[in-house]
């Protein structure tokens, strides 16, 4: 199944995909629940039980029964739908076409995300690193958090902006000192993430993390494909293109610390909860590793791809004026 998060004026609402639109699933139960009336505060509420509207708390019914839920929530949506006149799916708040309703971030407000650095061997070989014998984890902060098809500023601060593909697990359940043989039981399912990165800020210290902080420098989405749609990770491949131009091309079975691994090391130490993010590392092509560099400037678009989750697209900007700019 695939979920998104719907921008909307009362905040971010969870929705699914079908067949090139977008169903919110609460207001679907809410329709249902008042028989073709307005929506009284007890229908809502009911609703809000049965199917929330919010991300986070959808993913806090736990498995199988936020799937199950998601999953009856869309079929009454289609059928009600397939009832209305278009005009009627608008104003209802139903049902949009998938081009053009607005979306959130593909995890829940205020999600930690968290990342794994140098886990491609293509990746360590290129930037000339030695293979890490633990994973090197780092924090990418709220701020940083952006939504599919957004246009980002570059930061006045960095000339050297560089994008990273990468595929993100969005975690479904509290997740502490798990056993690696279970941790999957806590993932609700992937996403894409670009790991944009200042790499002048990044590599003045060991500390890599302010480099990867600026805002808007961990674009997500642009949907949550949940884990039972797919179940096998590892045989799905990722790329990335500049304007066109493939830079990142590789599989995900390539990773040297899988996604089990990942979630199970850092549960030791970090109790993950539902919604956060952990991006898994990109493959070679990034482009810091090239002669001459080549970083990303204004107007360069930035896809990412990844067999059967989607195509995150980010489109650069010249950078925003500020007072210390003299503006």
């Amino acid at each position: 199944m695939k979920l998104v998060n719907i921008d909307t004026a009362g905040g971010w609402r969870v929705a699914a995909v079908s067949d090139g639109h977008i169903f919110d699933l609460n207001r679907a139960v809410q329709l249902s629940m008042a028989g073709g009336r307005a929506a009284t505060s007890a229908v809502r509420q009911a609703a809000d039980r049965i199917m929330p509207p919010d991300m986070r708390a959808w993913l806090a019914l736990g498995h199988p029964e936020r799937m199950e839920a998601a999953h009856q929530a869309l079929k009454t949506a289609v059928e009600i739908a397939g009832g209305q006149p278009e005009s009627s799916r608008l104003s209802s708040g139903l049902c949009w076409s998938e081009t053009t309703v607005p979306l959130a971030p593909a995890v829940p407000e205020f999600a930690s995300v968290f990342a794994v650095g140098l886990n491609f061997p293509s990746h360590v070989e290129e930037a000339g690193a030695q293979v890490p014998k633990w994973p090197i984890i780092f924090e990418k902060p709220r701020n940083s958090i952006e939504r599919h098809n957004a246009t980002i500023p570059l930061p006045s601060a960095s000339r050297r902006i560089d994008y990273e593909g990468e595929l993100a697990v969005v975690i479904g359940a509290e997740c502490k000192a798990v056993a690696e043989e279970d941790a999957l039981s806590f993932v609700a399912g992937y996403t894409i993430a670009n790991d944009l990165s200042a790499r002048d800020w990044q590599f003045r210290t060991s500390e890599m993390m302010i480099g990867k902080a600026l805002d808007g420098f961990c674009p997500l989405g642009p949907y949550l494909t949940t884990l039972d749609d797919c179940p096998d990770v590892g045989s799905l491949a990722i790329t990335t293109l500049i304007n066109g131009e493939t830079r990142q091309s590789a599989s995900l079975s390539e990773m040297l610390f899988g996604v089990s691994h990942i979630v199970s090391y850092i549960s030791q130490v970090i109790t993950l909860q539902p919604g956060d993010a952990v991006l898994m590392g990109t493959p070679a092509g990034t482009g810091v590793t090239m002669d001459p560099r080549r970083w990303l400037g204004p107007e360069d678009v930035v896809e990412i791809e990844i067999t059967g989750l989607g195509r995150l697209v980010t489109t650069m900007a010249a950078p925003t004026a500020t007072k210390a700019d003299g503006n």
